[in-house]
């Protein structure tokens, strides 16, 4: 359900009746909408997207003009050419992703336990869960699904989360403050394997629509570094060498590379810029370098088709990434 909102607002001028805003973006790092008047038409402004999470939180705080670079950045990114992508960055669409369903309080709410070894969920998850009528978890086997309360700001997280008969049960839940800055204490985790919220990073349809992403994203690739993680990880469940990523880990696309060089679709360039402006945090495994747009599983009048595929990106060089520097290393045991 898009929750953004409109507004309208109608000019008169001396010399025009009205004139309609359009925005307009170039390829220069930071760049903004640029604000393009057509005569004779009423100005129509639509709202940004609503985005989680405090202004000051890592996933919506732009890199700036200087970011300091990892020592180690050359090597690190080179293990993103042995993924089994081969360095090319693919976009989680139709599966291994996240559907994002909202709630409000005519929502049924469900007590969710959590079937794990463990026994347990996050704090807050398990009773009074709100899941609207025909929410559907990623088919895939994380089988991940968030529930937001915009009147609340809270999110519910789910992974392998299935509806048995007429409840739901989960293997992991948790419950993340959308004004929070969505970090967890080192050690506690999240449906993710590196704590992040599910929220964090993903790409949704409504930015991309609207022509601009004003966050970070998150990334996965095959081997993310396996002994430590670094801030905003909480915790790690990578596998890779000690020259790999850690989880926590940013990247930056080159801001300094010519979008319009690489043949990319619309929806492409507009997380492209996101990966210049914003970068991406590595927040967990996965069969190759991926990023994550909402699932839009059960949402009748939603799709991904004709505006972004899974392949999009493919034509962005791995080369042109860099390793932002990294925070101090952290292991589990912390």
């Amino acid at each position: 359900m898009n929750r953004s909102r409109s507004m309208l607002v109608v000019v008169t001028l001396a010399l025009l009746d009205a004139m309609i805003v359009v925005p307009r973006y170039s390829n220069t790092l930071m760049a903004r909408p640029a604000l393009t008047p057509m005569a004779y038409l009423p100005i129509v402004y639509k709202a940004w997207p609503w985005r989680p999470f405090a202004a000051s939180s890592p996933w919506n705080t732009p890199l700036g003009p200087s970011p300091a670079i990892d020592p180690n950045s050359n090597t690190m990114i080179t293990t993103l050419s042995h993924s089994s992508s081969g360095g090319r960055f693919y976009i989680n669409i139709d599966g291994w992703t996240i559907p994002v369903y909202y709630a409000d309080a005519s929502t049924p709410a469900y007590t969710v336990p959590c079937i794990n070894e463990w026994g347990a969920c996050g704090p807050g998850f398990g009773g009074d869960v709100p899941i609207p009528s025909g929410a559907q978890a990623d088919p895939e086997d994380d089988g991940h699904m968030a529930v937001v309360d915009l009147s609340r700001n809270l999110s519910w997280d789910m992974w392998r989360a299935v509806q048995v008969s007429s409840s739901w049960q989960v293997s992991m839940g948790c419950v993340f403050d959308l004004t929070s800055t969505g970090v967890q204490t080192d050690g506690i985790g999240s449906a993710r394997g590196s704590g992040f919220p599910l929220l964090a990073g993903l790409i949704r349809l409504e930015e991309v629509q609207r022509g601009y992403i004003n966050h970070a994203l998150v990334m996965a690739y095959d081997y993310p570094r396996a002994d430590a993680y670094v801030y905003p990880a909480s915790m790690t469940d990578g596998k890779g060498g000690a020259n790999a990523i850690p989880e926590g880990g940013r990247i930056q696309l080159d801001p300094t590379l010519d979008l319009d060089t690489l043949s990319l679709s619309p929806a492409a360039k507009v997380i492209a810029r996101a990966l210049q402006e914003y970068g991406a945090y590595v927040g967990d495994n996965s069969g190759g370098i991926a990023l994550y747009a909402e699932g839009l599983y059960g949402k009748p009048g939603q799709t991904w088709a004709g505006v972004l595929a899974y392949d999009d990106l493919a034509a962005i060089p791995w080369q042109r990434f860099r390793v932002l520097e990294l925070p101090p290393l952290k292991t589990n045991s912390d």
